[in-house]
Parts: C-alpha cells; sequence; structure tokens
C-alpha cells in the first residue's frame, strides 16, 4: 500500500497548524479594536491589551473571533475533502485544517466552559446566568468531541488507499502521530520566547498546536470502517508546500512567539 511521505506529513501540518493559531490570534486583535479595545500585544498563543471598557457584546465579539476563524477554517477542510483532490499535499492540508480547526473549536468550549478560563469565559463570563451557560457549552463541547474524533476518522480513511484494516489503521496513527510531532516542534519553538511567560506559553501552545492531534488518534480506529477514495497518494509540486511550511516556522518561532507589540 502506497504511503504518504514523512516530509510531506510534516509540512502540511506545521502549515495548518501555524495558519490556524496565529489567525486565531489575530482575529482577536481585529474584533478587540472594532468593539472598543485596545491590544498591544498578540502572540502566537495570546493578545493582550486594553479590553476593560468594553460592553458585554464586545466581549462576545472579542471572545468568539478566534473560534469564528477556526469555523471557516473547518469548513474549508470539509469543503477541500468532499471533492476529492488528487495531489497528497492538498489531502493532508485539507484534513489536517478540518481536524486541528474543529478540534481546537470543540476542545475549547469543552475544557474552558468546564474550567472556567479562555476565550470561552471571555464570551460567557459577562452574560447573564453564566454558571448555567457554562455547564450548556460544557455538555455541547464534550458532544462536539465525540463527532469530531469520528469524523476525523471517516475523513482521513478517504486519503488512505485500499488495503487490509489493520494496514490502513496503521498508516493512519502515523499520519497522525507525525502531524502531531511537527505541531509539537513548531508550537515549543514558538513558545520559548513568549512574553507572556514561557510555562504559559508552552501550556497554551500544546493545548491548541498537540491538543487536536491527541483526540484525532482516537478516531484512528473508525479508518476501517470506512471506504477509501484514494487509489494511492499523487505527489505533484511539493517545493511550494515545503517553502510555505518554512515560512509559517520562521514566522511562528521568530515573530508571533516573542509576539507583535501592536
Amino acid at each position: 500500500m502506497e504511503r504518504h511521505r514523512n516530509v510531506t506529513i510534516f509540512a502540511t501540518s506545521v502549515l495548518t497548524v501555524g495558519l490556524a493559531m496565529m489567525l486565531h490570534e489575530a482575529a482577536h486583535v481585529l474584533a478587540g479594536s472594532l468593539v472598543g479595545g485596545t491590544p498591544t500585544l498578540m502572540t502566537s498563543t495570546e493578545v493582550q491589551g486594553n479590553f476593560d471598557s468594553l460592553s458585554p457584546t464586545g466581549f462576545v465579539a472579542l471572545g468568539i473571533a478566534g473560534f469564528i476563524i477556526n469555523i471557516l477554517f473547518c469548513s474549508l477542510g470539509w469543503w477541500v475533502l468532499r471533492r476529492k483532490p488528487a495531489s497528497a499535499e492538498l489531502q493532508l492540508t485539507a484534513w489536517f485544517f478540518f481536524v486541528v480547526n474543529g478540534m481546537i473549536l470543540v476542545l475549547g468550549m469543552f475544557g474552558e466552559s468546564l474550567l472556567g478560563y479562555g476565550d470561552w469565559m471571555t464570551i460567557l463570563g459577562h452574560i447573564p446566568g453564566m454558571t448555567i451557560l457554562r455547564a450548556v457549552f460544557t455538555i455541547l463541547g464534550a458532544i462536539g468531541i465525540f463527532f469530531m474524533v469520528r469524523l476525523s476518522g471517516a475523513m482521513l480513511a478517504k486519503l488512505i488507499p485500499p488495503g487490509e484494516p489493520q494496514e490502513r489503521t496503521t498508516e493512519a496513527r502515523r499520519i497522525v502521530l507525525l502531524g502531531a510531532i511537527a505541531a509539537t516542534i513548531l508550537v515549543f519553538g514558538s513558545s520559548i520566547t513568549n512574553p507572556i511567560g514561557t510555562t504559559r506559553g508552552i501550556l497554551l501552545a500544546l493545548g491548541a498546536g498537540l491538543g487536536p492531534f491527541i483526540v484525532a488518534m482516537f478516531g484512528t480506529r473508525f479508518v476501517s470502517r470506512f471506504q477509501s477514495e484514494n487509489t494511492e497518494p499523487q505527489t505533484t509540486g511539493v517545493w511550494p508546500w515545503y517553502l510555505a511550511a518554512g515560512v509559517t516556522t520562521f514566522v511562528m518561532w521568530f515573530v508571533a512567539g516573542p509576539g507583535i507589540n501592536l
């Protein structure tokens, strides 16, 4: 059975995770400015600034802006996968876009609502009935995780050529594992110079960059239940993808990691 190349998995994972994290934070900056706040610093994991004067609606807009980006990216990945792309690079990028962004949404909804921190507390913390809303969104997040686990396996099955069920499951786990390793290297490098504190930066980065892959690994058990739509992964013009991954790494490590003063 033909397999996706290791370097292609690495490059597409790095590109996807980097874009998901940086544009999530950039959306917070844009929303915060539009609703009357004053963003002062954007890193790869967090936005800082003066938002004390925002109205409850402004806080909702500030908190939800990043997740809107994740929803759009997740939908884009789904749409591309449904069109059955032949390019191995586009296949993997679309799947990573779907899974990473979808998981960031549902994991954030579940974990942040349950524990009381992060973007979901920015959204819910200024709405009457916050305690009930936290419980509701914790449950919705848990349901979302359940469906994303299954969908991640079903969509990944489309990219893996026909073969024995165990072979296809092993290939799926290899893709997720290598994607996780690439994401971990990327986010760890961006966290070392994070001005919000190395420990906090690493924890936030690993949550956003590695968390989706840990959960997606559970979805690989469903791969053998779905038919392949790919005879073999066709590697085409690879260098633009590798270049994009290199640029993403540079920006994450040396620009977004140390932070952009606004």
